[in-house]
């Protein structure tokens, strides 16, 4: 049962997304959908209200569908400020809305950021509940089990899933992805250097650029297919691929029968037609002085330039350039990723994270990832003169407002700049065309959705915008925009002097810094894309009312999954066993009901968990009659609180009472404070420096055992980890184990592990070391049709000193087993070699499985330990 109760506990964890002792809710909704809300939010909840109510008829039309049950739709408070939006159909069918978006704001190229999650997160709602007559049965049946049979298109490619997003997310008048040219630069940059390929784009690789890859080399690729076949068409065919619960894995089948063609077939048409259009993108031409996967925004002085480049698999790298000697510098740094700003001899860079255990905000993070209380709640955009330009990030679903100072300025659709005297540049949209302001002041216009400001130099304005072919440099003056560069991969620059400047580059290995001359100026306005979309409207003509009610977990419980199982066997007949489970929308409370006969024991049990607050507890009770063991009550609570959380480190107590009675009776109690520093990038395959220290008490039956533990990992080299474990143990009788490690979901802090499979010991006192080091390798071996590939190897090895005062040793031998004297040994020593993969499964999911050999002094064996493992 204790295995049953960790499982549904890291489940309803994972889930758990908005942060503990969060502000209280409010809901309102109908029998087709519910918003779930913070009070400040309620202007924004009517309105969203409002737009989902307006897109659903038209998602329905589009994807061929209706949902298939109520839609609940979480607007996460200011307390969440994450740029993010996430939709799940399991357990419940779910969006949840992050208030951080407006610090990505020229990302997204999006009027309103609220708009832009409807219309992108809702189009997966729609993806993932599509379903043929069979998993609608099944549905009805079993609730949300997460079985592909109920939702066979969750293991779609991410490349189709949030491809089809961002095509959508394009048609509701507010811009989007598709209309941003530094995401045009990046695809024709892949396409143009030949990094893109039919099997690529199916797998989750951890090549540049990663995920960003499968939104926008898919967004064009759906875009590509409405031209071809119409929005409708292309949307629908979530709903034929459904059909195919059986085997959701093999697209050809749903393309062909769909569209008329393979999936292969309409892959590489799109290539084709990409690569062809690429081949006139112009890539600018200088000297690079350094390179990277990603890049925060570039900042500058008087005397220099500088900002970040990020290697997604080692800290980040600061680099400044001196303008006037032209010296160049670079360094690693432990900032969180974002602009850079040194006040007072310090850097900061603007970025989100925890500043407590239930805060996430935005605003200035020093070297330790703490934040600058001045700057809580701020997204700053630039500061200069004794100025500061910023939003206030408790206020940014929609339009962001800008500040400087304390002063507010407007309703903003890009990020701000300040010139030299504390003046405010910005960019607002009205349509589709775009308006640079100084101080409120239009200062010219031009058609499109996208811009990114730059700089401001005796009184002209720098920014980047659109080309035909991705993001040039171009700059404002007397209502006058002029192209200062050929380069179509720009996607940042600051000014050298009149004749030189240091842009940030895009090509098909990743970013670049490169120094380059500035051109003759030519007039010409930032191009404007346009796509043959048929439009979404999701605008309101009237203001939208509707009353709300506390939001109250306990009464919100939903059933989410009814699993009944039917088992046979030749000893035992029969089986059947069932499991239900009931949750609420935001993830608070879980209740759990199970009960039956499997394989001849015979078991119920009720569980119920609450993460509302950092207060996290469970309890269970269970009956168990079992044909060996006898009849067993069990009970069982965890309680846990995080006393304090940063990016860099958690720090929580964990407490936790076992009991059984019956024929088999034990009571025990144990308790455990653990502290967790580490610094971990992108995705790199370990950590690159941490260290974990637990303090731990168990009292069973009466009787008193301690533990400290510290572990380790310190990257010494790129992907060479060297490894650390230290444990110390006593108790006052025999109530510390020593055991085989294998896989299991449960253990206390008072069990140990090796990898002999033939010891199991009962100590006293234990005294463990062990030390190791790990090297990791990019083996990428995908394929188009096998769903399965491998991302990494990893090869380790390591050494283990353990002493111990035993009360017994049991050596096991086939199926026997053999006391040895525990009084004649007082330490053994263990060697271990080895190597593990980082498969990916079903083109979408990490997961390490690997092989350990091992040695024994004691048992004089050699042995082989099959491992599981998560990947990240």
């Amino acid at each position: 049962m204790k295995k049953f109760v960790v499982v549904w506990l890291g489940v309803m964890v994972a889930w758990g997304q908005m942060v503990s002792s969060d502000m209280p809710y409010r809901v309102m909704g109908d029998e087709s959908q519910e918003v779930i809300f913070t009070a400040p939010d309620a202007h924004v909840a009517q309105s969203l209200d409002a737009k989902l109510h307006k897109l659903h008829p038209q998602y329905a039309h589009s994807f061929d569908h209706n949902l298939t049950q109520r839609n609940y739709t979480i607007l996460g408070s200011y307390h969440n400020q994450v740029a993010n939006a996430i939709a799940t159909f399991y357990p419940l069918l779910r969006n949840e809305f992050y208030s951080g978006g407006a610090s990505m704001i020229d990302y997204f190229g999006a009027a309103s950021w609220l708009d832009e999650i409807i219309v992108h997160e809702v189009a997966h709602t729609y993806q993932l509940d599509a379903k043929v007559e069979t998993s609608e049965v099944l549905q009805n049946i079993y609730g949300n089990n997460g079985m592909w049979f109920i939702n066979p298109n969750y293991l779609l490619p991410t490349f189709l899933i949030e491809g089809n997003a961002v095509m959508n997310e394009s048609r509701a008048g507010i811009g989007g992805r598709l209309y941003v040219g530094e995401h045009r630069a990046l695809v024709y940059a892949l396409s143009k250097g030949g990094a893109l390929n039919y099997t690529r784009l199916l797998n989750n690789h951890i090549d540049f650029p990663y995920t960003t890859e499968k939104y926008l080399v898919g967004g064009y690729f759906f875009a590509y297919l409405s031209q071809l076949y119409g929005v409708d068409k292309v949307n629908a065919f979530f709903k034929a691929h459904a059909k195919h619960y059986m085997n959701p894995l093999w697209l050809n089948d749903s393309f062909r029968e769909h569209f008329g063609y393979e999936y292969r077939t309409l892959i590489g048409g799109f290539l084709m037609q990409l690569h062809q259009e690429t081949q006139k993108m112009q890539l600018l031409e200088g000297e690079v002085l350094a390179r990277g996967h990603s890049y925060g925004a570039l900042n500058h002085d008087t005397s220099s330039i500088g900002g970040m480049l990020i290697d997604q698999e080692g800290p980040n790298r600061l680099y400044a350039y001196d303008k006037k000697s032209g010296a160049f510098t670079i360094q690693k740094s432990t900032l969180l990723t974002g602009k850079v700003f040194a006040i007072e001899g310090k850097n900061y860079s603007t970025s989100q994270g925890y500043s407590a255990p239930n805060r996430i905000e935005t605003g200035l993070f020093d070297e330790n990832a703490q934040l600058l209380p001045s700057t809580s709640s701020r997204h700053i955009l630039d500061r200069r003169a004794s100025h500061e330009a910023y939003f206030d990030m408790r206020d940014a679903y929609e339009t962001p407002m800008l500040y400087v100072d304390n002063r507010a300025i407007d309703r903003v659709n890009s990020s701000a700049i300040l010139d030299d005297v504390g003046a405010v540049y910005y960019a607002k949209q009205e349509g589709d065309t775009r308006t640079l302001y100084r101080e409120g002041v239009a200062l010219g216009s031009f058609a499109g959705y996208w811009s990114k400001l730059i700089e401001v130099v005796d009184g002209k304005l720098y920014f980047i915008a659109n080309s035909d072919y991705g993001a040039s440099l171009y700059r404002l003056s007397q209502g006058k925009i002029e192209r200062l560069s050929h380069a179509d991969n720009i996607v940042d620059a600051r000014l050298i002097d009149e004749a030189y400047f240091l842009a940030v580059t895009v090509d098909a290995q990743g970013y670049a810094l490169q120094k380059a001359p500035l051109e003759t100026a030519q007039e010409a306005l930032p191009a404007s894309y346009s796509y043959a979309l048929a439009p979404l409207d999701i605008t309101l003509e009237v203001s939208h009312e509707k009353a709300s009610a506390p939001y109250v977990p306990l009464q919100n419980l939903h059933l989410a999954t009814f699993l009944p199982m039917a088992l046979f066997d030749v000893v035992n007949g029969w089986s059947l066993y069932g499991t239900i489970d009931f949750v609420d929308p935001m993830m608070y409370n879980y209740v759990g009901l199970g009960g039956g006969k499997l394989l001849g024991t015979q078991s119920y049990m009720a569980m119920y968990s609450n993460l509302e607050s950092l207060l996290n507890y469970s309890l269970l009770s269970a009956y168990i009659d079992d044909p060996i063991y006898g009849q067993i009550a069990q009970a069982q609570g965890l309680v846990s609180y995080v006393l304090s959380r940063s990016n860099r480190h958690v720090a929580q107590v964990v407490s936790q009472y076992d009991g059984m009675w019956g024929d088999m009776s034990s009571q025990s109690i144990t308790t455990s404070g653990r502290v967790v520093w580490g610094e971990h990038y992108g995705m790199a395959q370990d950590w690159h420096r941490y260290i974990g220290a637990t303090l731990a008490h168990r009292l069973i039956n009466g009787r008193h055992a301690g533990i400290v533990q510290v572990d380790a990992t310190y990257e010494l080299l790129p992907t060479l980890f060297a490894l650390g474990y230290a444990k110390v143990g006593v108790a006052q009788s025999d109530d510390l184990s020593l055991r085989r490690d294998s896989f299991t979901w449960y253990s206390d802090a008072t069990t140990s592990t090796l990898n002999s499979t033939a010891l199991a010991m009962k100590l006293r006192q234990l005294g463990q070391l062990q030390t190791g080091l790990k090297k990791a390798f990019r083996t990428p071996l995908y394929d188009a049709v096998l769903p399965i590939g491998i991302r990494r190897t990893m090869v380790e090895a390591s050494a283990s000193a353990i002493f111990f005062d035993a009360s017994s040793i049991k050596l096991t031998q086939g199926k026997t087993v053999q006391a040895l004297d525990a009084n004649a040994y007082s330490r053994m020593y263990e060697l271990n070699v080895g190597v593990s993969w980082e498969f990916l499964l079903a083109h979408l999911s990490p997961l390490n499985v690997g092989i350990d050999y091992s040695y024994n002094s004691i048992v004089k064996s050699n042995d082989f330990l099959l491992k599981l493992g998560t990947a990240y």
